[in-house]
């Protein structure tokens, strides 16, 4: 821990190695002061190992910031009533507080990620629709080729409907595969972490982590089996109106 009225700081486990030569002993640069890393923190893997502690008058000296401050942190002893809190601060006109959950404090600060992750679907959305159009392409090509199986199968008895249903499921089996393809090819990136700078005080640096887990990797078969079904939803009632008399003439 840092000592009260020296320039020393602790760091968030986070940071560490994030940035050239942020680590236990290293010297910093930052205001008017050369402040030393005398410790390396974990808070549970919450937003608290991403920040930069240090004794607050020590601070408020080195920024010239008086006595005022940014923002306080109340923890509340077990079974306290919290919106009875912020409506107090918000009713007494003697508290110039804003008051609020810490989540709703999080989710204010997470303006970024929101945006990201709207532009992460966005991409997703892209490639699966050019995703379906593969497959519909894949999916008419075999059914192309097969029109004299189909008419002998019509012949044997089979019912368009079975038809339909079998090149749906082989559609459906062969996205399967590449999914199973792409988890496989997602596994090197498991563990491993990323950082995105906003370039300003207003959009801050977020640190991800990506982790591949068993439900992602199921959501991701999921979604690969649906957009095989889509994709070959037309080829497959193509196939399945194929006329009995011209498939077997083509033969």
């Amino acid at each position: 821990m840092f000592a009260p009225g020296l320039n020393e700081v602790i760091i968030g486990k986070l940071i560490v190695n994030q940035y050239p030569g942020w680590a236990l002993g290293a010297d910093l640069k930052v205001g008017r002061r050369i402040w030393k890393v005398v410790g390396v923190f974990e808070s549970g893997g919450s937003s608290f190992e991403s920040e930069v502690w240090a004794d607050l008058h020590s601070l408020q000296e080195d920024s010239r910031r008086g006595s005022s401050f940014s923002s306080i942190r109340l923890k509340l002893v077990p079974g306290a009533d919290v919106h009875a809190l912020m409506q107090r601060c918000a009713d007494d006109p003697r508290i110039n507080l804003q008051a609020k959950t810490e989540s709703e404090y999080y989710k204010e600060q997470s303006g970024i990620a929101a945006t990201l992750r709207v532009l992460g679907l966005l991409v997703a959305g892209i490639m699966a629709f050019a995703a379906i159009f593969a497959a519909m392409n894949t999916m008419y090509t075999a059914v192309s080729a097969r029109t004299t199986e189909i008419g002998t199968l019509r012949a044997l008895g089979f019912s368009p409907l079975a038809i339909m249903t079998s090149f749906l499921a082989e559609s459906s089996a062969l996205a399967f595969a590449a999914g199973i393809i792409g988890v496989i090819l997602a596994l090197p990136v498991n563990g491993l972490s990323t950082k995105f700078n906003g370039g300003a005080v207003s959009a801050p640096t977020l640190a991800f982590n990506f982790h591949v887990t068993p439900g992602i990797a199921i959501q991701g078969l999921v979604f690969a089996i649906v957009i095989g079904a889509l994709g070959g939803w037309l080829p497959a009632r193509q196939a399945m109106r194929v006329s009995v008399v011209k498939a077997l003439r083509r033969n």
